[in-house]
């Protein structure tokens, strides 16, 4: 009797916290589904440049991806009074499954359906850092800690993508003010959908064109960069290619060119050019920033380039003089 009564008491031992895992697990697994997150209302069209109409969003019952969960480390950081007392959370995997990666690829290319200046599902002055935070964690590689910009918080993403989208993995910034996102500042990778005639059609004519270059290769290499600026969309675009010289002028051709680098705001926020340059991470302060626009050194304007560029199988270049620009 008195062994019998052992063994079911070590059976209880053994079976009860086995049962409080499964419970505990599966109430992880139900909680993690689904959340509400502000996203824009869905449209027929999907993608990033689905449409240039900006859209109100609302808050929807959005499932998250299902992903085969690799092991991560997370580490929870002491709550700050930059973060509002909010922990921080950084997710880091051990590696990136195929899955997450895919699930990236689709998200580069679906953009979550909702058009910019949204990106992911995330629109600037609508959506919160909590509900960012849910949209990104299943397939950042880092989230980082806050870092103080004045009145604002920037947390630093860093996203795995498949080597033929971008040799690395892809920078993304978020620009925090009273626990909402205000601004964004991404890569999008190699993609099409980021060319510059895809952009031009989903985004219509910018209201300002800047270029950057100079006046001679160095090392074989001559950098070309040009900046397309819509205020009343939000969105800042700044596209690389390679340049060459011939006689006096820098030629570039920029049909294969693509977007490096995006900064997304609010455009009821009516930023200034100088005000977006400036909160930037990778683009230099206004004041010493060596761009200049495009009717200033070339013989194109904003409309006349974006009637250039538009068609995808155009064979035009840009021709500047080299004495527009500084040595290297």
């Amino acid at each position: 009797m008195l062994h019998r009564e052992t063994t079911l008491a070590k059976l209880l031992c053994v079976s009860i916290p086995i049962l409080a895992l499964l419970a505990a697990c599966g109430a992880k697994e139900a909680g993690s589904s689904v959340a509400r997150v502000a996203t824009p209302e869905p449209t027929a069209a999907s993608g990033p440049l689905a449409s240039a109409t900006p859209r109100q969003g609302t808050a929807t019952t959005v499932p998250l991806p299902t992903l085969t969960p690799d092991p991560v480390q997370i580490t929870v950081g002491q709550p700050t009074p930059s973060d509002n007392n909010t922990s921080i959370v950084m997710v880091t995997p051990m590696w990136a499954s195929q899955q997450i990666l895919d699930q990236v690829r689709h998200l580069l290319i679906e953009n979550a359906g909702c058009a910019l200046p949204c990106w992911w599902g995330i629109e600037p002055g609508k959506t919160t850092w909590e509900e960012a935070k849910v949209i990104l964690s299943p397939v950042a590689l880092q989230i980082g800690d806050p870092r103080r910009l004045s009145s604002q918080i920037a947390y630093d993403v860093l996203i795995p993508v498949p080597p033929d989208v971008f040799p690395t993995q892809l920078e993304q910034r978020y620009v925090v003010q009273d626990g909402v996102v205000q601004r964004m500042e991404v890569m999008p990778g190699e993609l099409e959908v980021y060319q510059l005639s895809e952009l031009l059609a989903g985004l219509g004519q910018p209201e300002e064109v800047w270029i950057k270059t100079y006046a001679r290769k160095r090392e074989g290499s001559l950098p070309f960069s040009i900046v397309l600026y819509y205020p009343d969309r939000g969105v800042l675009v700044d596209l690389g290619t390679e340049a060459d010289v011939e006689s006096k002028y820098i030629i570039a051709c920029p049909q294969a060119a693509s977007a490096s680098y995006l900064v997304l705001w609010s455009p009821e926020k009516l930023l200034t050019l100088q005000e977006v340059v400036d909160g930037t991470l990778r683009l230099e302060t206004f004041e010493r920033w060596q761009y200049q626009k495009l009717d200033a050194t070339t013989n194109l304007d904003a409309a006349s380039f974006f009637e250039t560029f538009l068609p995808p199988d155009n064979a035009s270049c840009i021709r500047s003089e080299a004495t527009h620009w500084p040595m290297p």
